[in-house]
């Protein structure tokens, strides 16, 4: 009689989120391959290859379902954050779950839904498989390594000492080496979300200071450590995707950026605000005059129906009045500060919009000094 609690004691520990299910499988045939030869027959990979590009759970309820197929029954004993995986042969599956219910035990049939007992896995299409090669690190008897990103001649990830449990800094290793060449870094936590710019020639990489504080770095050759960030904006932890979007580094591109829709074909054009002061000058002159009349130091609300500020068309362009004078002759300027007319009569202006605090522009995005 087959013993079922040294089975649970030797269930194969996976992690839920660790892995393709290849890996999953490579380990249940170190396991289980000396007694069920079948578990190397070249149909399981199939199925591998087919979820490859699934989650790992997805891809285990197939291979389930594949084992099932062919006599086998795949159960989870736990399930939560690792997975405690065993296989038995189908005439002992009834009698395996009856111990398991009896002693309390976590107990789960590994299978695909909507799909009976002896079925094979659900079909998927084969994605193609990019061709690799397997090398040993030159030091990794010393050093575990975990590369999480690729991009361009350049892999990212984190590194730990052999002996130690906690994930130290980044690494990156150069793939144009074999094996490759690892450089291990003191200074870059929490290090991921590599990526690569042709066009540019330039990597970045996210990473996460101490404090849990996250940066973008970037920089032309990872090999040598040498990054610098661009922006002192700081994320919650590292972030973890990133895009090249070739625009240059202006307040208009921030906000396309922001906006999240890197698809949207862009118009070329932008709005530019600036505020204006608000009774923010003396109103009176310091000297008073004979019989206590106190001179104004302000001009009229209206001069010739004009206010300061208000946004005109002078000379075929659209601009603001920046300075009046009690003849009628007002000074018009951008909000960049080009004069259109140092004295142009108020006759010759037609206003376009009365002052507000907020003064509005329409510029060109590749021109942010002169207005459309």
């Amino acid at each position: 009689m087959t013993d079922f609690q040294k089975l649970i004691d030797e269930a194969v520990e996976v992690r839920t989120d660790e892995g393709a299910v290849d890996d999953t499988l490579a380990e249940l045939r170190t396991h289980f391959a000396s007694t069920m030869d079948i578990l190397l027959d070249r149909q399981f990979d199939l199925v591998c290859q087919q979820y490859m590009r699934l989650t790992h759970d997805k891809g285990l309820l197939a291979l389930g379902q594949a084992m099932s197929a062919v006599g086998l029954a795949l159960f989870d004993l736990d399930g939560e954050d690792i997975h405690c995986l065993t296989i038995l042969p189908e005439t002992q599956r009834d009698a395996f779950q009856a111990f398991c219910e009896a002693h309390q035990q976590v107990c789960k049939f590994l299978r695909q839904s909507k799909r009976s007992w002896g079925e094979p896995a659900k079909p998927r299409r084969v994605e193609k498989v990019m061709p690799c090669d397997e090398y040993r690190l030159e030091d990794d008897t010393a050093y575990d390594y975990f590369f999480n990103s690729l991009a361009g001649n350049y892999a990212s990830g984190e590194w730990k000492p052999s002996e130690s449990d906690s994930w130290m800094n980044g690494c990156f290793a150069d793939l144009r080496h074999r094996p490759p060449r690892v450089v291990r870094s003191r200074s870059h936590a929490g290090l991921c979300n590599l990526s690569y710019s042709p066009d540019l020639e330039v990597y970045a990489a996210s990473r996460a200071t101490p404090s849990k504080i996250g940066r973008v770095m970037v920089g032309k050759n990872p090999s040598v450590l040498n990054f610098f960030e661009p922006s002192q904006i700081g994320y919650d932890d590292a972030p973890q995707s990133s895009h090249w979007v070739g625009l240059p580094k202006t307040h208009c591109a921030d906000a396309f950026c922001i906006a999240g829709n890197l698809k949207a074909q862009r118009s070329g054009v932008y709005f530019y605000q600036k505020q204006t002061r608000k009774h923010n000058r003396q109103i009176h002159k310091c000297s008073i005059l004979k019989g206590g009349i106190r001179k104004r130091n302000q001009a009229p609300h209206l001069v010739h129906g004009f206010r300061l500020f208000d946004k005109v068309r002078c000379l075929a362009q659209e601009g603001f009045i920046f300075w009046r004078r009690a003849s009628g002759y007002f000074d018009v300027r951008t909000l960049s500060g080009k004069q259109l007319s140092p004295a142009i009569h108020a006759k010759k202006l037609t206003i376009l919009e009365k002052r507000k605090t907020f003064l509005t522009e329409l510029r060109k995005e590749n021109g942010a000094s002169s207005p459309v």
